[in-house]
């Protein structure tokens, strides 16, 4: 977890260990640049977005069909991680991207799947009614 992050939402989440949105592990495609973390961000009309997924097939899948550059691993990540992330380092980003897929045939689907970050935290520190429904609710076997 990145420690500059400020606001206590980190602490939050450990607190509140009953949301299974802020309990689920999570994966984002990161690198090792210089002693600090860099996530991968996507663009979609000049803004940047950053891509979570609910499972690490889906990120190796993304990064195998839709990344370039060296260096880029998936990397399982929680809730804490990441809030920190959209926080800090990557505090400049419109939104999280949950479960892109790469872009095929010059189509991007990455839109609609996009929340803007205040959404995505307030989902995982449980205040999002709409989005946490989602969170909790499991399809049919």
């Amino acid at each position: 977890m990145f420690e500059g992050f400020e606001g206590g939402s980190a602490a939050k989440v450990e607190a509140r260990g009953e949301r299974s949105a802020a309990r689920r592990p999570y994966w984002i495609i990161a690198a090792h640049r210089g002693g600090y973390i860099e996530a991968l961000t996507v663009e979609l009309e000049g803004e940047e977005d950053l891509p979570i997924f609910s499972f690490e097939e889906e990120a190796e899948l993304f990064l195998s069909l839709g990344v370039s550059g060296e260096g880029w691993e998936v990397r399982r990540s929680g809730a804490g991680e990441i809030l920190s992330l959209l926080h800090g380092p990557h505090s400049g980003v419109r939104g999280v991207a949950l479960d892109p897929v790469p872009e095929c045939c010059g189509c991007s689907l990455v839109k609609l799947l996009t929340i803007d970050k205040e959404e995505f935290e307030n989902t995982i520190l449980g205040t999002n009614p709409v989005l946490d429904f989602f969170s909790n609710t499991s399809l049919p076997a």
